[in-house]
């Protein structure tokens, strides 16, 4: 009779069993095994993340900062140096695995999702501009979604492989003593270096003053516009 562990390594290739499922298997294995890291992982992953949490390097991504123009529908926001841009293009998924998979799931493939900054973000933007825009977002492609679904995947088989590794296979949905302790003798657990180090968050200093060039009769904004130093707002995301 194949045993748990043997039982998430197959399904973990599988492409048509939904990594939430995995998840659930992972934490009922971890929780045999008396592998509390495990099962605080599994967790986050299903529940979503508290947002003083430190997260795994896959869930930072970098997506591409716009506002939008009622005139001419989305255009960039690109700031006076390539910190500020790396700060305002850095979106955190705290969200939970599943929610992650329903937004992919209901989205075209070449379409992206949209993460609204917030509203104290959007004021020191539109601090000193001529022409305020209200909608600011954060947008990110699927394919970077996906890619944190992946990563999950990979982390659960490559998990379950160390298991193997260290002689822990388990028989049915049950472990032996021996494999009890071998687990916790091995250290076997999930992913230590996607935590090493203590993550801060970025704090930027956000800068308004847009600048716009006439274009026409009613002097619509120019596509693209550069946002230019003038008064510095601080704006700290997710400090820790």
């Amino acid at each position: 009779m194949a045993g748990l562990v043997e039982e998430i390594q197959r399904e973990a290739v599988d492409r048509d069993v939904p990594v939430a499922t995995l998840l659930r298997k992972v934490k009922l294995a971890a929780a045999k095994l008396n592998l509390g890291k495990i099962e605080d992982w599994v967790e986050h992953e299903l529940n979503g993340y508290p947002t003083d949490h430190v997260l795994p390097k896959y869930r930072r991504l970098t997506g591409r900062p716009q506002a939008f123009n009622p005139y001419r529908g989305w255009i960039p926001i690109i700031m006076n140096t390539a910190k500020q841009n790396e700060a305002l293009a850095r979106s955190d998924a705290y969200q939970s695995l599943p929610a992650l998979e329903d937004v992919i799931e209901r989205t075209d493939k070449g379409g992206f999702i949209e993460m609204p900054y917030d509203a104290d973000t959007v004021r020191a933007l539109n601090e000193g501009m001529n022409v305020e825009l209200g909608r600011m977002s954060n947008h990110l492609s699927i394919s970077q979604l996906q890619g944190v679904i992946d990563a999950v995947r990979n982390q659960i088989l490559d998990w379950a492989i160390d298991l193997e590794r260290a002689g822990i296979a388990g028989e049915g949905i049950s472990f032996n003593d021996a494999e009890k302790t071998r687990a916790k003798e091995a250290a076997v657990t999930y992913g230590q270096r996607q935590y090493v180090g203590r993550y801060f968050g970025l704090c930027l200093d956000l800068v308004a003053d847009y600048r716009h060039r006439p274009e026409g009769k009613r002097g619509r904004p120019a596509v693209g516009a550069r946002w230019r130093r003038r008064t510095a707002t601080r704006t700290c995301h997710g400090r820790r």
